[in-house]
C-alpha cells in the first residue's frame, strides 16, 4: 500500500508500507493517508534544511575561493614578478635588489601569517552558550591587532542564555563579517553589538567604510531576490531561523543585523 505526500503543494514522493499476514483493507488506507499528512511537513523541512544546508557549503566554498584569489593568490603573482625583475637587475644594482629583497621577505612573512590565521578559521570551532562572551572578545582582540580598524565591542551580559548552536552560527557571522569589513570595506571604525532578552538575541554590526554596492535597507530575502549581499551570512542566519537585515549607504558605511527568535 502507498500514499503520495505534498512539499509545498505539490507532490513530492510516495510513502510505502507491507504487510505479508493480510490484505489491507480501506480502514488501513485512510490511517495511512492520515499518518501521511502528519509526516509530510517532517519530510519537507529535512528537504528544507538539506537545501539550505547544500546552500551553506556552496557559498562557504565559493567565499574561500574569492579570499584565496584576492589575497594569497594575488600575492604570489605579485612577488613572481617582482622577482622576475630582480633576477634581471641584481647584477647592475646589488644594494637596490638586496633592499627589494627584504621587502619581499617581509611580504612573504606576513602572508604566511594570513595565510595561518585562514586555515585556523576553516577548522570546526565548538561554541558554547558559556564561552560565546570570552570568544567574542578574544576574536576582538585579534582583529585589533591585525588591523587599522578601532573596534567597540558592547555586550550586555557576561553569558549568553541561548542553545548553543544559535551562538556557534551567531559567532560565525560575527568572526565573518569583522573579517569582511578588514579586506573589503575600508572602514576605519566598527561598532559591534550583542544583546538578549527573553524573546530574541541581536547582533548588529556596523562600520564606517566604503558600504555595499546597493544603497537602502533590505532583508536577506529581499537581497536573495536581487543576488545581493553576503550569501554565507545569509544561510547562517536562516540555519537558526534569523532574520538579517543590511542597511548599505556607499561612501558611508553599512549595518548588519541579525535576529534570532529564542525559545
Amino acid at each position: 500500500m502507498s500514499v503520495a505526500f505534498d512539499q509545498m503543494g505539490q507532490p513530492a514522493g510516495r510513502l510505502y508500507l507491507s504487510n505479508g499476514r493480510r490484505t489491507f483493507r480501506r480502514e488501513d488506507l485512510i490511517w495511512f493517508e492520515r499518518i501521511a499528512r502528519h509526516v509530510g511537513p517532517s519530510v519537507e523541512n529535512i528537504f528544507l534544511l538539506r537545501h539550505l544546508r547544500a546552500r551553506a557549503i556552496e557559498g562557504e566554498r565559493s567565499r574561500i575561493s574569492r579570499d584565496l584569489h584576492d589575497g594569497i593568490l594575488q600575492t604570489l603573482l605579485s612577488i613572481e614578478i617582482q622577482l622576475d625583475v630582480l633576477r634581471r637587475r641584481v647584477a647592475a644594482a646589488p644594494e637596490q635588489a638586496s633592499t627589494s629583497l627584504a621587502n619581499l621577505q617581509q611580504t612573504v612573512k606576513n602572508e604566511s601569517a594570513d595565510l595561518r590565521h585562514f586555515v585556523t578559521d576553516l577548522r570546526p570551532l565548538r561554541v558554547q552558550s558559556a564561552d560565546m562572551v570570552d570568544l567574542m572578545r578574544g576574536f576582538g582582540e585579534r582583529f585589533r591587532n591585525e588591523s587599522t580598524i578601532a573596534l567597540d565591542l558592547l555586550i550586555d551580559s557576561a553569558q549568553m542564555q541561548a542553545p548553543d548552536r544559535v551562538c556557534r552560527e551567531v559567532f560565525q557571522i560575527y568572526r565573518e563579517a569583522l573579517n569582511n569589513i578588514k579586506k573589503h570595506a575600508k572602514a576605519s571604525h566598527v561598532v559591534v553589538k550583542l544583546s538578549q532578552d527573553d524573546s530574541r538575541l541581536v547582533l548588529m554590526v556596523d562600520d564606517n567604510g566604503e558600504g555595499f554596492s546597493f544603497a537602502g535597507r533590505f532583508t536577506g530575502d529581499e537581497l536573495d531576490r536581487l543576488r545581493l549581499g553576503p550569501i554565507s551570512i545569509k544561510e547562517r542566519a536562516r540555519t537558526v531561523g534569523g532574520v538579517l537585515t543590511v542597511e548599505s549607504n556607499p561612501g558611508h558605511g553599512a549595518r548588519l543585523t541579525v535576529e534570532v527568535p529564542l525559545g
